[in-house]
């Protein structure tokens, strides 16, 4: 979301009762929270007799934007043996993680004496902000405030210019032939309907050299276009997963530079021709685009991930269709490298931030499905083209 429009932080405080002092100290830290914006779900506050304790644990995770684990030696042990309230809590956290890996929804909180640094199992790889040290009261709870309120005050420089930008410039024989193909691809550039119509001419005409060129030349304007479009607005877009109709509306426009070449793509599998459906060269074109800047917002620099993300379904869920199951599951098995660390990859299926899970949709996949889902719906070549997706069945 952008600055300007600025959505207030809900978060549910879970601990174990150890004792009086230690209830009177959670209380600080909620009040505390208040004060600086944040909303706070805290059962010495919402919790009545006669409530429900478990519903309303339940509720409340799930209510909550970010949960805080208190994590004293009592509540870690509580958490890990599943024992009393405590143990409820952590059995609704363990089942949400499973349910969505990766979600930075909860937040361990560090509050043990003798220098101690133990956290419940579920959350066991997850930062944490360590309370542990009264002094330091407020550097930690500036340095939560940061977290909750997603402020930038640790944001990464920009990224420099390449200094070998010169060595890569295209010479005027090589520009003088992508004019040529962008006057001779005009009509599928600017329309996917008219791209999946030539590619399929392409395909039956078993024009490989054609269909060579007319992906290069969807590569390069697709690149080109999502970078101006960038450079032209780098603000943020306004939606949370309440209400993710702005994230969608933005995203959109970026997937939209991409819509041509992921048509031709569709055509390719839907043709069952392997030299066709089978080519894989795309995933690693769309995760790289050419002058792409790696520094900024999360939502921008892993705009790419987004993209691998819509091209995988389109093109897996039509794969399927087309009964391409060996061109399938060469898609789903296929190495994809980190963005972030080039020397990792993994099969694309194991790889949550492009099947499921994109950073650019809040790394949360009920925003990532509804997005797909929604962009289906409302892309007409998809549904005047003879043939259809189990998404939208």
């Amino acid at each position: 979301m952008s600055e300007e429009s600025h959505t207030i932080p809900v978060v549910f405080i879970s601990y174990s009762h150890d004792s009086r002092e230690h209830k009177q100290w959670v209380a600080r830290l909620a009040s505390a929270l208040l004060a600086q914006g944040v909303q706070v779900i805290l059962d010495q506050w919402d919790l009545e007799p006669g409530d429900d304790v478990p519903k309303f644990a339940e509720a409340a995770v799930k209510a909550a934007d970010r949960v805080l684990m208190i994590c004293t030696e009592p509540y870690v042990r509580k958490a890990n043996d599943g024992k009393g309230g405590v143990g409820y809590e952590a059995m609704i956290v363990t089942a949400e993680l499973v349910r969505d890996l990766g979600t930075r929804k909860f937040i361990p909180i560090i509050r043990q004496d003798g220098g101690g640094k133990e956290v419940p199992d579920c959350v066991s790889t997850r930062l944490y902000v360590d309370f542990s040290l009264d002094d330091e009261f407020d550097r930690a709870l500036t340095e939560l405030l940061e977290t909750l309120h997603k402020a930038k005050h640790r944001a990464k420089p920009p990224l420099g210019p390449d200094p070998f930008t010169h060595l890569n410039v295209p010479s005027v024989g090589t520009l003088e032939k992508r004019a040529a193909a962008e006057i001779q691809f005009e009509k599928a550039l600017a329309d996917p309907a008219e791209a999946y119509r030539l590619a399929t001419g392409i395909i039956a005409a078993d024009d490989a050299v054609t269909w060579r060129r007319l992906l290069r030349t969807l590569y390069q304007r697709a690149a080109s276009d999502l970078v101006v479009w960038r450079e032209a607005d780098q603000s943020l877009p306004h939606g949370n997963e309440k209400d993710p109709s702005g994230i969608f509306e933005h995203a959109a426009q970026g997937v939209g530079f991409y819509m041509p070449l992921f048509a031709c793509l569709v055509a390719g599998a839907q043709s069952g021709e392997e030299a066709y459906a089978g080519q894989l060269g795309w995933l690693d074109e769309i995760n790289a685009p050419a002058n792409w800047e790696r520094g900024g917002y999360t939502y921008w620099t892993d705009f790419p991930e987004l993209l691998v993300f819509v091209g995988q379904i389109l093109v897996g869920g039509m794969l399927m269709e087309s009964r391409s199951s060996a061109s399938a599951y060469a898609l789903g098995t296929t190495r994809v490298p980190n963005r972030h660390y080039r020397a990792e990859t993994k099969p694309l299926f194991r790889e949550p931030k492009v099947t499921g899970w994109p950073e650019s949709m809040g790394h949360t996949c009920t925003i990532a499905w509804g997005f797909i889902t929604k962009l289906i719906e409302d892309t007409t070549w998809i549904h005047s083209g003879k043939f259809f997706f189990p998404l939208i069945r």
